[in-house]
């Protein structure tokens, strides 16, 4: 049976990041949020002028992955998509590889 007042859903497909109270910012688990979380990944690699962040090693987009300066694992900090935090550089761009092996550490960024 088809209710005749049936409840409005929201959508999640018309916003491609949420801002947390806090002000966080998360990219949403869509098609859209997706396209914002690599169109901010490219943009710190291009800010830091497609060198690893870990490394310091030349990137090219195939490569470049996002990075959160606060690890995220473990219990420890909450995710947060921002490219920077009150005008300082937040987060950035590295290989997949570095990325991998930094794992939910807190270590200094080389290149930033």
């Amino acid at each position: 049976m088809i209710h005749p007042y049936p409840k409005p859903r929201r959508s999640r497909e018309r916003y491609a990041y949420r801002t947390m109270p806090d002000g966080r910012e998360i990219c949403n688990k869509t098609p859209l949020g997706r396209a914002e979380y690599r169109k901010r990944t490219l943009a710190m690699a291009e800010r830091q002028g497609w060198r690893c962040g870990l490394c310091g090693l030349a990137m090219t987009p195939d490569t470049a992955t996002f990075d959160h300066e606060n690890g995220r694992g473990m219990g420890g900090g909450k995710r947060d998509d921002r490219l920077d935090l009150d005008g300082q550089r937040f987060n950035a761009a590295v290989h997949g590889i570095c990325n991998a092996d930094k794992a939910s550490r807190i270590v200094p960024y080389v290149v930033q």
